[in-house]
């Protein structure tokens, strides 16, 4: 288990996982938020933004997931989106940063320290203003 534990930890810090690892670090260290809850609350926000350039993955994964294809390129990524929304929905992830204890005055706090390297591998830049826009809409 040591040696599977140092692999993944390698492995994780030289992937730079993204938006909502990075958001999800940053939930944890503000607002207690259980690291797997905040990237299963995060994701969902993840793909929709990260979607503008990575459609034709994550159409792919719509696609697999559903078990079809699509009429285009863009409705296969929406369903992709609604997936794992419907899939965090059945196991109890709530949608909304409130829900888990996030207020309005974490929010600064939370976007300065979403900047590690996880956010520096996102596929899309985001940056703090974008960050605190999303963040305040999930709330």
């Amino acid at each position: 288990m040591a040696h599977a534990a140092l692999l993944s930890g390698i492995a994780l810090a030289n992937s730079g996982l993204g938006l909502a690892h990075g958001v999800a670090a940053a939930l944890g260290i503000h607002a207690k938020v259980p690291h797997g809850l905040a990237c299963a609350v995060m994701l969902p926000a993840a793909m929709r933004w990260n979607r503008a350039v990575r459609e034709a993955e994550i159409a792919r994964l719509g696609e697999v997931m559903c078990g079809r294809t699509f009429p285009s390129q863009a409705a296969a990524a929406e369903a992709a989106c609604a997936r794992v929304e419907e899939l965090c929905a059945s196991v109890g992830i709530p949608r909304r940063l409130g829900e888990i204890g996030v207020e309005r005055p974490q929010l600064p706090a939370i976007v300065k320290s979403s900047y590690g390297n996880s956010m520096s591998g996102n596929p899309r830049k985001v940056s703090e203003e974008e960050l605190s826009d999303l963040l305040e809409a999930m709330l």
